[in-house]
């Protein structure tokens, strides 16, 4: 028996691990600051990363909707409108990102050039003045005041004014950069308020009902609604389990803004060796993780940017099993035992935990089990960690973690010198990534004087090519879109 001293201390530590545990699983997610608090001398106006997150959102729409002879949006789902997010509780949310998804940009986000879908058939520089050529039927008129208010809001570089003239428009910033460019140019413009010329080919209605939403009992049902054309998109896509994605067969293109990749944290007793990492890159069948996961081809990345952009390197990279043994054995870790995993010559196994974000999306966990399986057909035992966002961003800030499995929703602008230019451990910087030549070549990129293109793309893809060679990250590609709409029409006709 305890005597009355010692009971007292025992109820004052189980008291004191319960508040512990009480605010471990009720604080509050520690997210990303909209600006850098402490930027690095070189990383003049640097744009930070967004915050990681898990896929399971409502967070992109597949194709622009042109609006029916008036009548609201049909959008259709399995869930009820009381279980449906953000349809329930933020009912605003869905019509602000429709009304941002369908819409146009001065360039392409991807190419950074003009298409037949951009509002701007050019732009230039000079001083700290930035000047879009607009094609005829853009009003330039009605882009101004939008510009104006986006950067008012801190979501656009601050404006120093704006000018108009026929079939162009002038953004003065109070501090030239060339990701300045890539911001104004990649901001979605509803076309609305840019094409008031009667192109409705993306329109959505501005009233109170500009869209609906209906409930399906089954995914069956649903299915059919969306092939015989009943309803305009179907909200969350990515719980549909019964057969192919629906875009198959389909006039679509993958969103691109969501992307998954791996991040290794370079100050981990094992992950700090750069030949492991390396292995494990190459062990990582990128193509088959996403077909047997999505049902699907993957939309590949070469870097923490859209697939196919302009900054990121072409190259496409590696998997090579046998290479990736080979690095292994060279690196001193051996099959020993009969469990077919690997360890060195002490006798320490090679075991690695893997954070990554719970999501309603169950092909994103299951993913996990996939990277597993191919991790153990090189000796490498992985083990998934899933955790609430808020605690995988308290464990990469705190660097309780070794590998991550993260979702990150990308723009067009591809400066990310907060994640790859800040100080290890400021900033975006989770994974203690330190490279002075790539941390110059991204500065390079984002002051040139001139903003020319070429040259960007030059400097861009060569930190690009600095950051993969380190095997800090492994770019896997695109996740589907939870959100699909169909495309009624071809835009740019």
């Amino acid at each position: 028996m305890l005597n009355f001293r010692a009971r007292t201390l025992l109820y004052i530590a189980l008291f004191s691990a319960f508040i512990l545990v009480w605010r471990l699983t009720h604080s509050t997610p520690n997210v990303a600051p909209a600006r850098a608090t402490a930027a690095p001398e070189h990383a003049a106006e640097a744009q930070p990363a967004p915050t990681a997150s898990a896929p399971g959102a409502v967070n992109s729409v597949e194709m622009a909707v042109p609006r029916d002879e008036g009548r609201p949006l049909l959008l259709g789902g399995l869930a009820s409108v009381a279980e449906s997010d953000p349809l329930a509780a933020q009912p605003t949310a869905l019509e602000t990102l429709l009304r941002q998804r369908l819409s146009a940009t001065l360039l392409d986000p991807v190419t950074g050039q003009a298409d037949n879908d951009s509002l701007a058939t050019g732009w230039s520089v000079s001083g700290d003045e930035i000047t879009f050529t607009l094609r005829e039927t853009v009003d330039s008129d009605n882009l101004a005041p939008l510009f104006s208010r986006a950067a008012i809001a801190g979501a656009l570089p601050a404006l120093a004014g704006i000018s108009v003239e026929t079939g162009a428009i002038r953004l003065e910033v109070e501090a030239m950069s060339c990701p300045a460019i890539w911001r104004f140019a990649t901001w979605p413009i509803l076309v609305d308020d840019a094409l008031p010329t009667g192109d409705d080919r993306w329109q959505l209605g501005t009233d109170e009902a500009a869209w609906d939403y209906q409930q399906f009992t089954d995914e069956e049902s649903l299915r059919e609604a969306w092939a015989a054309g009943e309803i305009g998109g179907v909200v969350g896509a990515q719980a549909l389990t019964a057969g192919p994605t629906l875009a198959e067969g389909r006039s679509s293109t993958p969103s691109g803004e969501r992307l998954a990749a791996l991040f290794f944290r370079l100050d981990d007793a094992l992950l700090g060796d750069p030949t492991l990492r390396e292995a494990l890159s190459l062990a990582t069948d990128r193509t088959a993780l996403y077909a047997d996961s999505y049902q699907g081809e993957a939309a590949l990345l070469t870097a923490l940017l859209p697939p196919g952009h302009w900054a990121a390197p072409p190259t496409p990279l590696d998997h090579d099993v046998p290479r990736a043994d080979a690095l292994l054995d060279e690196a001193g870790w051996q099959r020993i035992g009969d469990d077919g995993f690997r360890r060195n010559i002490a006798g320490k196994s090679l075991t690695i935990e893997m954070i990554l974000p719970l999501s309603q999306d169950a092909r994103w966990e299951a993913m996990a089990q996939r990277l597993a399986a191919q991790w153990a057909a090189i000796g490498v035992q992985l083990k998934p960690i899933f955790l609430e966002s808020y605690t995988v961003q308290e464990r990469l800030q705190h660097d309780k973690w070794q590998v991550a499995l993260l979702a990150y929703d990308m723009s067009g602008d591809p400066d990310q010198r907060t994640m790859w230019a800040a100080p290890p451990g400021e900033d975006q910087n989770v994974t203690g990534f330190d490279n002075p030549a790539v941390a110059d070549a991204l500065d390079a990129a984002a002051t040139l004087p001139d903003c020319d293109f070429a040259t960007q793309q030059a400097r861009y893809q060569a930190a690009w090519q600095g950051i993969l060679d380190e095997h800090v990250i492994l770019p896997l590609f695109a996740l589907p879109p939870d959100l699909w709409l169909h495309a009624t029409t071809t835009s740019g006709s």
